[in-house]
C-alpha cells in the first residue's frame, strides 16, 4: 500500500458492499473535488486576482 509505520488509514466501504483499507482520506478528495470545480468555474476571475 506505499504506506510508512504510523501512516493512518483509512476503512471505506466498497461499492460491492465490501470494505477497503486506504492510506487516502475519502472526506479529503470529495473537498478536494469541490475545489477544483470552484477553480474550473472561475478561472479567469482568480488569474485576474493572482496580479
Amino acid at each position: 500500500m506505499h504506506t510508512q509505520d504510523g501512516q493512518t488509514l483509512f476503512l471505506v466501504e466498497a461499492p460491492d458492499g465490501g470494505y477497503r483499507l486506504t492510506p487516502y482520506d475519502p472526506a479529503f478528495e470529495q473537498k478536494m473535488a469541490k475545489a477544483e470545480a470552484i477553480i474550473a468555474r472561475y478561472r479567469n476571475t482568480l488569474h485576474v486576482l493572482a496580479q
